[in-house]
């Protein structure tokens, strides 16, 4: 067990659960069947989401050419747990943890940084930004 001190209040939550695949639609497709779930409006090849039921993470497909040697195929997506006016004050935060920072992105209609955890599992923290495509 950790010693390590808990927030009283969350700093981060889930948002979503994304998994990298070949086929964005397909793979999409069978996890809605798996979760008795519905597909997003617009799913294609490249990119597909489970539509949202308010009660579990968004899950995203992301197709990729080349699955990248030793990153995990599948990742959580965090947020701010308050506004996106956190997410500069929760990167620091995640850094000052031990967290390697990847790189940072924008597109998708979002804006995140990728991480590695002292294990080198990767994760990413962002916000929704319109602007991003």
């Amino acid at each position: 067990m950790s010693t390590a001190s808990v927030p009283s209040s969350p700093g981060l939550v889930i948002a979503s659960v994304t998994v990298d695949c070949t086929d964005a639609a397909r793979l999409a497709g069978f996890w809605a069947q798996v979760l008795g779930r519905q597909l997003a409006d617009g799913a294609h090849q490249h990119f597909a989401m489970l539509a949202p039921n308010g009660a579990e993470p968004m899950m995203m497909f992301i197709a990729v050419p080349d699955r990248t040697p030793g990153k995990n195929s599948w990742h959580l997506d965090l947020r701010p747990a308050g506004s996106a006016d956190q997410l500069e004050s929760e990167l620091t935060r995640i850094r000052g943890l031990g967290a390697e920072e990847i790189g940072s992105y924008r597109e998708y209609g979002h804006r995140w940084t990728t991480f590695a955890d002292p294990e080198g599992n990767r994760f990413c923290v962002g916000v929704e930004d319109p602007q991003a495509v």
